[in-house]
């Protein structure tokens, strides 16, 4: 609001002997602020053309303060049943707390409510049953310390990947003997194994295993029809899986790394791997018809482009499965020789 036209009006009063101190605040308020201390008067001044100003701003202001002068006479005369009212509340509030439900599982805060992973989860359980309960996932999750950049480069990867290794690696002493939360075993396969050694996972490739069985299962003269039809059999639920050269035909974290297979599109060029696109949708495992990772278990604050490609990202998540007690009892009385105490 504008200052007073007639300059014969005293911005503030003049000094009363009779007035106190919060009188005199009171009444200088009232010259020198009046639209915040009386839009009423201050809208009624403007009218008379007394002085000028924002009307449509004083008038709103007029309209509140008078709402909450007729509330707060209310208020005061029926000060007894606001008292109770407000306790009333209060105490249902309380009592509402007894119902509250605290979410500590990160899964809950981490997958979105109605999402593709929680459908998912949703599925297995009706059409598998009963879950043992006693499985214990343990999430790494990694963030980062600046909320405008990504998550989505190579050394971010390598550095989750090692984390994950060291939690791997914690050891669990029972009795005399040591085994791993996680083993990093090598897999497996006797005939392979005697053939082409020992094999890692990264340069395991299921494809052309099956197939140079299937040759010499050929060129044997010994093979059975049986053999063979193991063959067939295998070769089939191989592709009903949809596992076909595993993981050595996928681009490397780090194409100068050593044990990055040949065959990787990346090994030659020396290119970092486009990550967000690797991980729209999803990853796929050996399986990929039945070992797919939702993008909504790996990254989060995902932030998209118009082709619905992941470019940024603001963590990034690792799901740990530990044993339960019956698995690791099962896994210990196949892999460790058991402890006789008869007579003890």
């Amino acid at each position: 609001m504008g200052l007073p036209i007639n300059d014969s009006i005293p911005r503030v009063p003049e000094p009363h002997s009779e007035l106190t101190i919060e009188d005199e605040k009171l009444y200088s308020d009232l010259y020198i602020r009046t639209s915040w201390f009386d839009a009423a008067l201050a809208l009624d001044q403007i009218e008379k053309g007394k002085a000028d100003g924002r009307r449509t701003s004083i008038y709103l202001r007029h309209l509140f303060q008078s709402h909450f002068f007729k509330i707060g006479r209310s208020i005061d005369k029926h000060a007894g049943i606001i008292i109770f009212m407000a306790a009333l509340i209060l105490g249902t509030f309380c009592v509402g707390l007894k119902s509250v439900i605290i979410h500590s599982n990160v899964n809950q805060l981490w997958l979105e409510v109605g999402g593709s992973l929680e459908q998912e989860l949703a599925y297995t359980d009706k059409y598998l049953g009963y879950i043992d309960t006693s499985t214990n996932n343990q999430l790494l999750i990694q963030t980062l310390k600046n909320e405008d950049a990504t998550i989505l480069y190579d050394q971010a990867l390598l550095s989750h990947l090692k984390v994950v290794k060291q939690a791997l690696g914690v050891e669990v002493f029972i009795g005399e003997v040591t085994k791993l939360l996680g083993p990093d075993r090598d897999p497996h396969i006797p005939m392979i194994n005697e053939k082409y050694g020992t094999i890692s996972w990264q340069s395991l490739d299921p494809a052309r295993l099956l197939e140079d069985a299937s040759k010499s299962f050929h060129t044997e003269d010994k093979s059975s029809k049986s053999d063979q039809g193991m063959i067939a059999k295998v070769e089939q639920y191989m592709k009903q899986a949809g596992i076909t050269t595993g993981y050595i035909k996928k681009p490397c974290l780090n194409p100068f790394d050593p044990q990055c297979p040949a065959s990787s599109p990346n090994k030659r060029s020396r290119q970092t791997p486009d990550i967000g696109a690797a991980l729209s949708g999803g990853c796929y495992g050996y399986a990929m018809n039945f070992m797919h990772w939702p993008e909504e278990l790996i990254v989060g604050g995902a932030e998209k482009n118009a082709t619905n490609h992941i470019k940024k990202a603001k963590a990034l998540q690792t799901v740990i499965q530990l044993m339960s007690e019956q698995e690791l009892y099962d896994h210990c009385m196949i892999t460790i020789k058991p402890i006789m105490l008869d007579g003890v």
